[in-house]
């Protein structure tokens, strides 16, 4: 197992169960440098979820003070969200059909902003 790659303070948390076996997974393969910096931003939140500590060793060697306060405070980057909308087939193929997505995107930002201006696109 990869507890002992884990620094003292989340060997003890594990055994007093305030750290999850799952959480301790993803701290141990974070150097101790970030283990400790990790472990005075949590020291406030009292227990790390798994699902933080997943986003955390996300950033790998990357991990700032910054970054680990966000995710504790559930403030973690976020992916844009993308909406989809229907076209009728037969629409789609008339135009669209021998092109790529990021092809039809372009032409219909370009689309929609021809069609309602440049003010309303950058809404």
């Amino acid at each position: 197992m990869r507890l002992d790659r884990l620094i003292p303070e989340f060997k003890d948390a594990v055994d007093k169960g305030t750290l999850a076996m799952v959480a301790v997974v993803d701290l141990s393969y974070l150097n101790v440098k970030m283990q400790k910096m990790i472990h005075q931003v949590a020291e406030a939140e009292k227990k790390l979820k798994p699902k933080q500590t997943g986003e955390l060793r996300k950033f790998g060697k990357e991990i700032t003070r910054e970054a680990v306060e966000n995710v504790l405070t559930g403030k973690e980057r976020k992916k844009p969200q993308s909406v989809s909308v229907k076209l009728p087939a037969e629409l789609y193929q008339r135009y669209f059909a021998q092109m790529d997505t990021g092809e039809v995107q372009e032409i219909m930002e370009k689309a929609l902003e021809a069609y309602l201006g440049k003010e309303a696109a950058s809404v």
